[in-house]
């Protein structure tokens, strides 16, 4: 969070990049895909061993997020192994996706249209994709219904 930036420099944290938030509206069809799965349908010890690359020590989130009322959080298998997931959560106004990871661009785009497809139809839904990453930036501009905010 920006506003937040300069307490996280007091507790030691350096910025490493900066997110862009992204809107779009939420619904779309419905996706199809055999590979798709509810992400806690995937046992604890495999997601946390898929996410230790992105977040080293606050796995206990996930049980969390799993489990919340109003969110949709799916898997995506590739070989019958996690090969990414995603997270989308209501918030103040519409729905928020992230975190949202994945072994290719191609499985984090379907595993975005899955949750977006999963949001109330028109709603707002945000993606925050991190700047230097622009895999991430061409999935949310890539949607003539998604901007950046």
């Amino acid at each position: 969070m920006v506003a937040q930036q300069d307490n996280y420099k007091k507790s030691g944290f350096v910025l490493a990049y900066r997110n862009i938030r992204y809107q779009g509206t939420g619904g779309g069809n419905p996706i199809t895909d055999s590979g798709i799965v509810q992400l806690s349908s995937i046992s604890f010890n495999e997601l946390c061993a898929y996410d230790k690359p992105f977040f080293l020590a606050v796995a206990h989130i996930f049980k969390c997020w799993i489990n919340q009322p109003q969110t949709n959080a799916l898997g995506i298998l590739r070989n019958n192994k996690l090969a990414g997931y995603g997270v989308m959560r209501i918030c103040r106004s519409g729905y928020k996706i992230g975190p949202l990871f994945a072994d290719s661009s191609e499985l984090a785009e379907r595993l975005f249209l899955s949750l977006k497809s999963s949001a109330s139809e028109g709603a707002p839904i945000f993606l925050d994709t991190p700047g230097v990453n622009s895999a991430a930036i061409y999935l949310a501009k890539r949607y003539k219904n998604v901007r950046s905010v």
